[in-house]
């Protein structure tokens, strides 16, 4: 039984937040997936409205970690940050930025292709994905954090919008094994956090190419 008051602070904190962050994670999958399902339509105002909202962030982070005495400042490093596109603190919206100039060029080879042939491809992506990549460890895509990975998820998202028959009357049942699947998330991300050594955490919980999410 974890002893909360016998445990280390920093140590009892790190469980929390990476139990949190452990159950969390599958967000950046689900938000693929729903781009995927609506389709991401490429327009350059929306590329310049998407550099605007990272590099406004980006910079202000910056600022003010040299305003908190975190960080010196120097116009070279503001440069470097202004540059999110390549250089971004967030690696999700990198990867998104390259899915999203990829997009039209997805959407296109997706129209292109009937039922079948499409879930070939996405058998083939599996294959790519998780059998190599999380399974075999193969360095293309261990941890899921790539754009390969976010153009399988967006291409599963058009699959469910283009062929696969959801129906209104079941979404209770949707739901359920949603939230089943939450808990279970939750589950393993408690054992994964308070009952591994703390030295060794399981991390690859958090692999975004993880089945289970």
């Amino acid at each position: 039984v974890v002893n909360l008051e016998s445990m280390d602070t920093t140590m009892t904190t790190d469980r929390i937040v990476g139990t949190v962050l452990n159950s969390i994670h599958f967000s950046i999958n689900c938000f693929i997936l729903i781009s995927g399902y609506f389709g991401i339509k490429f327009r350059l105002r929306g590329l310049l409205k998407l550099y605007l909202t990272m590099a406004f962030f980006a910079v202000g982070y910056y600022l003010l970690a040299c305003g908190l005495g975190e960080k010196r400042f120097l116009w070279h490093q503001l440069n470097y940050v202004a540059h999110t596109f390549s250089h971004g603190p967030w690696w999700f919206m990198i990867r998104y930025v390259y899915l999203f100039l990829m997009a039209p060029l997805i959407n296109y080879a997706v129209k292109a292709m009937d039922k079948r042939q499409f879930l070939v491809v996405l058998l083939i992506m599996t294959f790519l994905n998780v059998y190599l990549g999380y399974m075999g460890h193969n360095a293309n895509n261990v941890s899921g954090n790539t754009t390969a990975q976010f153009v399988y998820i967006y291409c599963i998202g058009r699959y469910i919008r283009l062929h696969a028959s959801v129906q209104r009357d079941h979404r209770w049942w949707y739901f359920g094994v949603s939230m089943v699947c939450l808990a279970l998330m939750i589950g393993a991300s408690i054992v994964n956090k308070w009952y591994y050594p703390f030295a060794n955490p399981n991390v690859r919980l958090m692999f975004h190419n993880n089945p289970t999410t």
